[in-house]
């Protein structure tokens, strides 16, 4: 892969983090189309599942089902907006409902929604009335 290539970058930064693997040895393809199972993968690694076996995307989807982001079907299929859209937004509830968890003292909640909210303001995305 060339360091002038458009994705060098992102590539880079995937595989430092240890998201993603490319699509063969030393390849990756930019310009392929997204499969379910990558997704899954993707998101099952940013929890620390170890995803390494046979088919590659196995332990991803395992971990998916038992978590309701997905019903596992079509692994190797692409993935379309609506799917990706429904996932993503099925781990955002899991994440919020594992952070929930977590908050367990009765004054920690309120800390953190402040600064969940200044933070939101800094960034510019807090809610409009």
């Amino acid at each position: 892969m060339s360091k002038d290539s458009w994705y060098y970058d992102g590539v880079k930064f995937v595989c430092g983090k240890g998201l993603m693997n490319g699509t063969g040895a030393n390849r990756f393809s930019p310009n392929a189309n997204t499969t379910r199972g990558m997704i899954l993968t993707i998101l099952a690694r940013i929890e620390g599942v170890d995803t390494s076996g046979t088919p590659w995307y196995a332990a991803g989807q395992k971990w998916a089902m038992a978590n309701g982001i997905s019903d596992g079907t079509n692994m190797e299929g692409e993935i379309t907006r609506e799917q990706l859209a429904a996932m993503l937004y099925r781990y955002a509830k899991l994440k919020a409902m594992m952070s929930a968890l977590l908050l367990t003292s009765p004054v920690a909640p309120t800390r953190q929604r402040s600064t969940h909210m200044r933070s939101t303001r800094c960034a510019g995305l807090s809610p409009r009335a």
